[in-house]
């Protein structure tokens, strides 16, 4: 800009920081959005300006443009930035708007542009890549809160409880928010991934209050013991095994659902207080419940 002799060079580089994101589609639809806002509140700041009688430009101008783009903005907030045209022109001078406005509207246009290209050759990470990555790391968390969940309701405590928690719910919510900038068919397969990670995170959380509740569910015969345990095991090897690309899961899910039928039917026969009767079957129910998340999980990422 300053090499062409153009003015509002700090309009451009603002311009150029504010529209980089995390992401290259992010980085795009942010440049775009920015851009038709300009020309947006540009419109809106001239129209204010000339609608009003001679002498009456700053203040009334000033208050219409501000009330008439963030009106829109309200509709639209994608565009709010268009506030910020609307209000420079509305406190300038009548004589110069259109001027003012075309090169407010260059400035922001280039230096998108120029925030966008620097964006996808200096590190071009799309949104999908981001949604990919978080949501692996959400699984792993996932796999580890259920470990530890079995664990509690067996009588032993895992000290990776909280940091799991935190893992999990950081990229749960960073692998949503990347992938609402997915605008292809592959945006509705991954949000459907999240929607199934919460359901096995969720899953987790029953065997959780399991645990809470007793350190007990386990006890029983040693055969009952083995097989709580190996679902245990199992079931946090197909969660990380989904994160780490392994999708061929189907063959030791089945397994996995053959010693939860075992399990089911030693609880059934158990002659256990009705108390603890209870929690067991609230741990087979829990545990039925991770496995359909996974096989729901399993089926997704083969579709891919």
């Amino acid at each position: 800009m300053q090499a062409l002799g153009l003015p509002e060079k700090f309009v451009g580089v603002l311009s150029a920081v504010l529209v980089v994101q995390p992401s290259v589609g992010n980085t795009i639809g942010e440049a775009m959005n920015r851009f038709i806002a300009t020309i947006v509140g540009s419109l809106v700041g001239i129209a204010c300006l000339y609608l009003l009688p001679v002498g009456y430009g700053t203040a009334i101008a000033l208050a219409l443009s501000m009330l008439v783009m963030n009106a829109v903005a309200g509709i639209y907030p994608e565009w709010r930035y268009g506030v910020v045209a609307a209000v420079a022109l509305s406190l300038g001078a009548e004589n110069d708007a259109f001027q003012s406005a075309q090169e407010r509207a260059v400035a922001i246009g280039g230096g998108a542009l120029i925030g966008a290209l620097a964006s996808v050759t200096v590190w071009p990470d799309s949104a999908t890549k981001r949604t990919r990555r978080h949501l692996a790391e959400a699984l792993r968390a996932a796999a580890v809160r259920l470990d530890e969940a079995v664990g509690a309701a067996q009588g032993s405590e895992d000290p990776r409880k909280h940091e799991a928690q935190r893992k999990y719910h950081s990229n749960i919510e960073s692998a949503r928010l990347a992938a609402e900038a997915i605008k292809l068919k592959d945006g509705d397969l991954l949000r459907d991934q999240i929607k199934m990670t919460e359901q096995l995170y969720n899953s987790a959380l029953i065997l959780n209050r399991v645990g809470e509740e007793t350190d007990q569910a386990g006890d029983g015969s040693e055969s009952y013991r083995d097989k709580v345990e190996r679902i245990r095991v199992e079931c946090r090897e197909v969660a990380n095994g989904l994160a780490d690309g392994e999708h061929e899961q189907k063959e030791r899910l089945d397994s996995i659902a053959e010693s939860l039928e075992l399990v089911r039917s030693a609880v059934c026969e158990s002659t256990a207080d009705p108390e603890q009767h209870v929690l067991k079957n609230a741990l087979v129910f829990g545990l039925s419940e991770v496995i359909d998340s996974l096989k729901q999980l399993v089926d997704s990422f083969q579709e891919v």
